[in-house]
C-alpha cells in the first residue's frame, strides 16, 4: 500500500499524510514485480539487508541477507505463504497481513511512530516456478512521506516491549505539515515538534465527511490530554486531522502533535512510555 507505487505498507498512519497518497496506498496503482537479478532466493524471518532507497517503491527486493549485526535498512520478521497467484492486488492483501503480524514482532503498537512495514513478493522469474511467499519488512523512516529508510544495526524485535522509545519516535524541527513531506529529527535531541504515539479515533468509518473543522474540535480535548500526561513540558497540543481525499481513502483517525512553547524546545529523552 505509507512507499512509481511503494511497497511500504505503514497503516492507517501513512494515509494521513496528503503527500502519501495516490498510488502509494490505491488499490488501482498496480506494480510490475520485475525480473530477477540472479541474486535472490526463497527469504526467511529473521533476515536483515541494506536494501538501497531506490528499491524501497519496488514490488520485488533482489538484496542479498547480510547478518543483522552489520548496518541494513530493512529486517525481516515473516514470510507468508499466498493461496493464488501474486498479481498486484493479492500482493498489496497479502501486505494487509504484514501490517496484522508486525505488532507481535515489535512487543507493542507501531502506530504512529517511525516504523513502517515494508512487503515484497517474488521475482516473475521466481514466480513462473511457482513461488508465492510475502516477505514482511520493518524498516526506521527518515521522513514523512516514507521515502527513506534508517540505516541499523541489530534486531527490532520487541523493541516496542516497553512502550515506544525516544529513538523510534516521530519528531519535527517545524510544525508538521500535513501536505509536505518533511524530514523527521532525533526526538533525543532538542526539537519543536513530537507526534504523540496513540491513535485518535474519530467518526464511524460510514459516516459522511463532517468537515476539518467538526474533526479538530472533535479531536481536540483528548490530544490535550494525550499530549499533558505523556509531555507536559509541551506548550501546546496540535490536532492534524484528515482531509476529505484522505476521508475517502479510510482515514479515520487524527494525528496528534506536542509542539513546544514559543522560543523553546523539546527533549524527549526522559519521555515516558506510550
Amino acid at each position: 500500500m505509507t512507499a512509481g507505487p511503494a511497497r511500504a505498507a505503514p497503516g492507517r498512519w501513512a494515509l494521513s499524510w496528503a503527500a502519501v497518497l495516490g498510488c502509494l496506498l490505491v488499490s488501482g496503482c498496480l506494480p510490475i514485480i520485475g525480473d530477477s537479478d540472479g541474486t535472490d532466493s526463497a527469504p526467511q524471518a529473521g533476515q536483515c539487508r541494506d536494501t538501497p532507497q531506490a528499491v524501497l517503491p519496488e514490488a520485488h527486493d533482489p538484496t542479498p541477507p547480510v547478518d543483522c549485526t552489520e548496518r541494513h535498512t530493512l529486517e525481516t520478521y515473516a514470510v507468508l505463504r499466498a493461496d493464488g497467484a501474486l498479481d498486484g492486488g493479492r500482493l498489496d492483501a497479502m501486505g494487509e497481513r504484514c501490517v496484522q503480524r508486525v505488532q507481535e514482532f515489535l512487543g507493542g503498537d507501531y502506530e504512529p511512530t517511525a516504523v513502517s512495514v515494508y512487503y515484497f513478493g517474488p521475482s516473475r522469474a521466481q514466480r513462473a516456478d511457482g513461488a508465492r511467499w510475502v516477505r514482511c519488512d520493518v524498516g526506521v523512516v527518515t521522513d514523512t512521506a516514507f521515502a527513506g529508510v534508517r540505516r541499523l544495526t541489530g534486531s527490532l524485535q520487541d523493541a516496542f516491549a516497553g512502550g515506544v522509545p525516544p529513538a523510534y519516535r516521530r519528531c519535527l524541527h517545524s510544525s508538521p505539515d500535513p501536505v509536505a513531506p518533511q524530514p523527521l529529527v532525533s526526538c533525543q535531541q532538542p526539537h519543536f515538534a513530537q507526534q504523540m504515539p496513540t491513535a485518535v479515533d474519530l467518526e464511524q468509518a460510514d459516516a459522511a465527511y463532517p468537515g476539518m473543522d467538526r474533526l479538530a474540535e472533535q479531536a481536540q480535548a483528548e490530544c490535550a490530554r494525550t499530549v499533558r500526561a505523556q509531555l507536559p513540558e509541551a506548550g501546546q497540543a496540535l490536532v492534524v486531522v484528515p482531509t476529505a481525499a484522505m476521508w475517502r481513502a479510510g482515514v479515520r483517525t487524527a494525528q496528534c502533535w506536542a509542539t513546544a512553547a514559543p522560543g523553546e524546545q523539546l527533549n524527549d529523552s526522559e519521555a515516558q512510555p506510550a
